[in-house]
C-alpha cells in the first residue's frame, strides 16, 4: 500500500508543478507584455503613419496614443479612420497595454497637443518623421 501511496503523491506533485509552471509562464508573459507596450506601439507605428506620439499617463497608467488628425490643412475625425474603442481593445490585447485611449495629435489650428501632454505622461515616444 505504501508503494501506491508514493505513486499517488508523485502524480499529485507533478500536477502541482505543471500548474505552478503554467501560472509562472502566464505571469512572466503578462509582465513582459506590459513593460514592452510602448515598444510594441513603436514597432506598429512604423507601418501606421497616423500614430504621432504615445505614452503612459502619470495618474491612471493609461496608454495615450496621439493620432494624426489633420488632412489637407483641415481637422478630421480620427474615429472615421478606425481609432475607436474596438481598435483600443485590439491594441490592449496585442501589445499588452493598459486602457488605450486615442487623442487628436493636433489642435484645429494645427498646433501639436502631444508636446503639452509631457506634463501628464511619464514617457512620450514620438514618430518624428511625420510632416504636415
Amino acid at each position: 500500500m505504501t508503494g501506491l501511496t508514493n505513486i499517488v503523491r508523485l502524480v499529485i506533485k507533478e500536477k502541482d508543478m505543471k500548474k505552478t509552471f503554467a501560472t509562472l509562464a502566464l505571469l512572466l508573459t503578462a509582465t513582459s507584455a506590459s513593460a514592452g507596450c510602448l515598444d510594441n506601439i513603436s514597432d506598429y507605428a512604423k507601418d501606421d503613419k497616423m500614430l504621432v506620439a504615445w505614452g503612459i499617463e502619470h495618474d491612471t497608467q493609461d496608454t495615450i496614443v496621439f493620432v494624426q488628425n489633420i488632412r489637407n490643412l483641415q481637422p478630421v475625425d480620427i474615429k472615421f479612420y478606425g481609432f475607436n474603442q474596438n481598435m483600443a481593445t485590439t491594441m490592449e490585447n496585442m501589445f499588452g497595454c493598459q486602457n488605450v485611449k486615442f487623442e487628436n495629435a493636433y489642435t484645429d489650428l494645427g498646433l501639436p497637443r502631444y508636446n503639452l501632454a509631457n506634463k501628464r505622461l511619464t514617457t512620450v515616444q514620438c514618430d518624428c518623421t511625420i510632416v504636415l
